[in-house]
């Protein structure tokens, strides 16, 4: 003997959804982590964006909680989702760190500076452009589908936020006087301009 209606299979639909959402996104996070010790051929760098990214990923979920409150069928798959589109912010910075690191050979808080300065204005822009992405789906007439996009939307801005702010490789920088255009990869000639590089810990 049992019971059903819609109440019921909207309950049944959630379960499954949370149960499976969860696993894609451990799977997300183990796979992520399995390819940056991969291509980076390193552990702790790749933890620490790793570990940026999942304060990003519970930023975006306090943000939720305070605002709409709830997950539904739709939006309850935005952890996963994050993971793959959010990471991507480390990888440029890391990237971008190793070269200034190995190719120009400047110490680690010029390689800071410099990193921050070539890679925090495009990691601002792809952000801002993916948040209003997500943006458009408030034109729907679909309650849930609008939840999710003011979710993925403010998601992206709050991984992109914890990118940007003070923090050690690949978490981010904080420097006074940081130039985009003096990366010594090309920037103005080579010319490096270290202005007062203040790095703190992740």
């Amino acid at each position: 003997m049992g019971i059903t209606g819609k109440d019921v299979l909207d309950a049944d639909e959630t379960g499954v959804a949370q149960r499976d959402t969860t696993i894609a996104a451990a799977i997300s996070a183990a796979g992520v982590t399995l390819l940056y010790f991969a291509l980076f051929k390193e552990v702790v760098r790749p933890l620490l964006a790793l570990a940026t990214l999942v304060i990003g990923v519970c930023w975006s979920l306090g943000l939720t909680t305070l605002t709409i409150g709830h997950l539904n069928i739709f939006s309850i798959v935005f952890a996963p989702m994050l993971m793959g589109l959010g990471i991507d912010y480390g990888s440029y910075f890391i990237a971008h760190y190793e070269e200034e690191k190995r190719i120009a050979g400047v110490g680690t808080h010029e390689a800071l500076v410099q990193t921050c300065g070539a890679t925090c204005p495009g990691i601002a822009t792809t952000s801002l452009t993916t948040a209003f992405t997500f943006g458009t789906l408030f034109l729907t007439d679909s309650k849930g589908i609008a939840e999710l996009g003011f979710i993925g939307g403010s998601g992206i801005l709050a991984v992109a936020a914890v990118r940007r702010g003070r923090g050690r490789v690949p978490g981010g920088c904080h420097a006074k006087n940081c130039d985009p255009g003096a990366s010594s990869l090309g920037g103005r000639g080579g010319e490096h301009r270290l202005g007062n590089p203040r790095a703190a810990g992740a």
